[in-house]
């Protein structure tokens, strides 16, 4: 052979090639294909979708657009915000500090933030990972104060208003309440702990030794991201971006693709990072005080679907709702991540799931179960009571409130919030927006303040002044 050297350089250039992307082996799938083209238009917000079994991608598409001001298409390589399914790499790196003995999961929070309030019991790390702390969850204390998702605020800020917080939710351990606080805070701890910021260190413990080149905590929301898919939300005329100026990370913040957290969802069937210590710590599920089993371990739902072991969790901030779904044992991961708040993956996962695992699935049992009275819905307004009208205020949030009365009906005035009805259902309770719900706290006759609450807060006082 004349020139051997130049067939061996070429070998060498298609084995680089061959080892710079993860393996794939596109499998027909019509009935999966189906799912999304029946319910995603090609011209509107849609989503990317990856079927992965024991490390190769066997189906991947994207459906819809990722930027509809260029008229960009989803794809595969498309990089998403996934929101709260960042949580088990959070999770993770705190375990793998934990494995170096730099902490404790069982270490006392205020251990890390000596400026968290003592409330007569112990919040330990382990509480904060399987979301038991009793912390309020600060997207909703932000909510409360008057910012809304275009608001931009700072961690510091953010540690603030979790520092002014006077009260638990319920104590340590006695309660499952999903919680964002915890997970900002895990954040927090792995930089203090490692010396790193949680950026850096799963770049370097997680995602580079995994080949997730395409995968970063996004801290900076200046930040350019090649390939990014725009978030949207759907209004009357069509859509509107909908993307956030936060740069908190911990209780989400990962950017990638569904091709690089492929590589992730395969840690948990080769151990690859971390080890099968890392596995057992990422799937041992948490135990509330009376001894009871949640289904949440270390960012994941470990539960069984139709007689199979699953790991799961879904993701939703902003215009991004993302799903993330693996079969251990069948080494099967199904990742959807969508840039459309109207469009929910988790259903469609478990839809696919289906479809792909026909011959691995159990029946479906078939039960009655005795229907449940519906709820009375009505509302009316809430009736009159004196001393009601004035102005609160709320040092945890550091905002103030006002009751006026008009037209027999009480309003209820937040900073920098619609000035909304106040509520009652037949039960008593004082509604606004169908999710903040107040209490009056009475002295004798006189009204000295409320009790404020919504979804993931429970009892915020206000103080009439």
């Amino acid at each position: 052979m004349k020139y051997p050297h130049i067939f061996l350089i070429a070998f060498i250039f298609w084995l680089l090639a061959s080892c710079k992307n993860p393996k794939s082996s596109q499998t027909s799938y019509p009935e999966v294909d189906a799912l999304f083209t029946e319910r995603i238009a090609k011209d509107e917000p849609g989503c990317a979708l990856a079927i992965i079994r024991d490390g190769e991608i066997t189906y991947q598409k994207g459906y819809g657009m990722a930027n509809l001001d260029y008229e960009i298409p989803l794809s595969p390589s498309s990089v998403f915000r996934i929101a709260s399914v960042s949580k088990q790499v959070t999770a993770a790196c705190i375990h793998l500090l934990a494995q170096e003995g730099k902490l404790s999961l069982d270490d006392d929070i205020r251990k890390y933030f000596p400026d968290l309030p003592d409330y007569g019991y112990t919040i330990t790390i382990r509480h904060m990972i399987h979301h038991t702390s009793g912390l309020r969850d600060y997207v909703n204390l932000f909510y409360l104060a008057g910012f809304s998702d275009d608001d931009h605020y700072s961690d510091e800020e953010l540690l603030q208003m979790i520092f002014r917080q006077k009260a638990l939710n319920f104590p340590p351990g006695e309660e499952f309440l999903y919680c964002n606080s915890g997970y900002f805070l895990l954040g927090q701890i792995v930089g203090q702990v490692s010396g790193q910021n949680l950026r850096a260190f799963a770049e370097e413990n997680i995602f580079q030794p995994l080949g997730m080149t395409h995968t970063h905590y996004h801290n900076n929301h200046k930040e350019v991201v090649p390939d990014r898919a725009m978030g949207y939300s759907p209004t009357k005329e069509g859509y509107e971006v909908a993307v956030t100026t936060l740069d908190m990370i911990g209780d989400g913040g990962i950017f990638t693709t569904v091709g690089d957290y492929s590589k992730w969802g395969e840690n948990y069937d080769h151990h690859k990072v971390g080890g099968e210590k890392l596995y057992k710590a990422m799937v041992t599920r948490g135990i509330l005080n009376n001894g009871d089993t949640l289904t949440y371990a270390s960012g994941i739902d470990v539960d069984r679907y139709r007689g199979l072991l699953t790991f799961s969790h879904g993701g939703s901030w902003v215009g991004y709702r993302t799903y993330f779904l693996h079969f251990p044992e069948e080494k099967l991961s199904i990742i959807i991540f969508a840039n459309l708040s109207s469009l929910w993956p988790g259903g469609l996962a478990w839809e696919v799931a289906d479809i792909v695992l026909v011959d691995k699935l159990a029946p479906r049992e078939s039960f009655s179960s005795p229907q449940p009275e519906p709820e009375e819905k009505v509302e009316i307004p809430a009736p009159f009571m004196a001393g009601l009208e004035g102005t609160y205020y709320s040092e945890e949030l550091d905002a103030y409130y006002t009751i006026s009365r008009e037209k027999d009906v009480y309003q209820f005035h937040a900073p920098r919030l619609n000035v909304s009805p106040i509520l009652t259902r037949p039960s008593g309770d004082m509604l606004i927006q169908n999710w903040i719900t107040l209490e009056v706290d009475k002295v004798g006759a006189d009204i000295r303040g409320l009790n404020m609450g919504a979804d993931r807060v429970k009892n915020i006082y206000l103080e009439k002044q």
